[in-house]
């Protein structure tokens, strides 16, 4: 009998760990087509992948920052939710590789990686404010973005640092509304499952299709 792949914990933050690869390949070597959905897996092994470009998507980020920010000097912190996680890893090259060309006045932080919770992305931003007054610019790469406003807000800065995010929720766009958030990125879910569906089709109809970037 072929061997499992190896138990994890259920809390244990997968992304693009190794056991991820190590599971993926598994299907593969039993035939199993899969496609990588939203992140792309760094494995030769995946049909295809359905989601944005996101090194384009944290470009945008960057130059949305540069201009809101054309006129200040001071830091800009990224928050992450995981340095395994390969869209997030995309998205932070792209906005660091913007603010070097546009925003020599910016200087952009070490990157803070926050597991994608709300609870610790309050964490880390009051940490941030606390320690640097002259915080100007977060820049939210992955989830839990309810924390990042709520330490602005309960600080009092919400007008004064400006945040970008990814991903449109309810309570984003009363955010917007606020004038707590400035811009947020948003992927299309539904049409990111679509797009996945078809790529396994295609397989089983016999296209070779490999990636669909959504635009």
């Amino acid at each position: 009998m072929d061997a499992e792949p190896e138990a994890t914990e259920p809390d244990m933050p997968l992304k693009e760990h190794p056991l991820v690869r190590q599971a993926v390949d598994y299907l593969k070597d039993r035939g199993i087509s899969y496609v990588s959905l939203l992140s792309e897996i760094s494995s030769a092994a995946a049909i295809g992948y359905a989601g944005i470009n996101n090194r384009a998507a944290g470009r945008t980020a960057g130059y949305f920052m540069s201009r809101f920010l054309s006129e200040n000097k001071g830091k800009v912190a990224i928050l992450c939710g995981s340095a395994l996680y390969r869209s997030h890893e995309e998205r932070e090259m792209g906005f660091r590789s913007v603010i070097r060309e546009c925003s020599p006045n910016l200087e952009v932080l070490d990157l803070v990686i926050s597991g994608d919770q709300a609870e610790s992305d309050f964490a880390e931003v009051s940490r941030l404010l606390q320690k640097l007054p002259d915080l100007k610019g977060i820049y939210s790469a992955g989830s839990g973005n309810r924390g990042v406003v709520q330490a602005l807000i309960k600080r009092n800065r919400s007008l004064e640092v400006t945040v970008l995010a990814h991903n449109l929720t309810s309570f984003f766009r009363q955010y917007l509304l606020q004038g707590a958030v400035d811009l947020v990125i948003h992927q299309d879910m539904e049409k990111a499952a679509n797009r996945a569906i078809d790529l396994l089709l295609g397989r089983k109809f016999g296209h070779t299709q490999q990636r669909i970037p959504l635009s």
